[in-house]
């Protein structure tokens, strides 16, 4: 009887600490590959500037939209916080993050997205939900380019 009430509260003590594990906070370093000026002239806004950020609250990243590449003031910035990171067997780099908008068009606009970075680290793309609330079980599953909400952006040199 000790035997197994042993071995049951050794399972249970994993379990609590594989549970307790799971819900750890992701924190990026200052050089995520995720981080840097990515631009497609063919996009609205055609310039994007994401950056680490001292916390705050939920967020530690910020970022800029710059409709033309040439413009020196953001059309759009706001906030975002990088929730995972993975690499593949291949070398690809995963993330995911949520963002908000706190300025510019479209200002408070909340949205999850799935991000997959080359494995040079020169082409990002994404697909983005939007949403009301920030929502772990939704993520985009896929990197889609026929989804609407499908962008790819390549690394500026910085």
């Amino acid at each position: 009887m000790k035997v197994v009430t042993g071995i049951f509260l050794g399972s249970l003590q994993m379990i609590v600490l594989l549970c307790g594990c799971s819900t750890m906070k992701f924190t990026p370093g200052a050089h995520e590959e995720f981080y840097g000026t990515w631009i497609n002239e063919k996009l609205t806004p055609q310039k994007y500037i994401d950056f680490p950020t001292k916390p705050n609250g939920d967020f530690n990243g910020g970022f800029k939209g710059f409709a033309v590449v040439s413009d020196t003031d953001p059309s759009s910035q706001g906030v975002d916080q990088i929730t995972s990171k993975w690499k593949d067997s291949d070398g690809t780099i995963w993330y995911k993050t949520l963002a908000m908008a706190t300025a510019g068009d479209p200002t408070g606009h909340k949205w999850q997205t799935l991000v997959k970075i080359s494995k040079d680290g020169k082409v990002r793309e994404m697909v983005l939900k939007l949403l009301d609330e920030f929502d772990p079980d939704f993520y985009p599953t896929q990197i889609d380019p026929t989804d609407p909400r499908y962008s790819v952006y390549y690394r500026a040199d910085d």
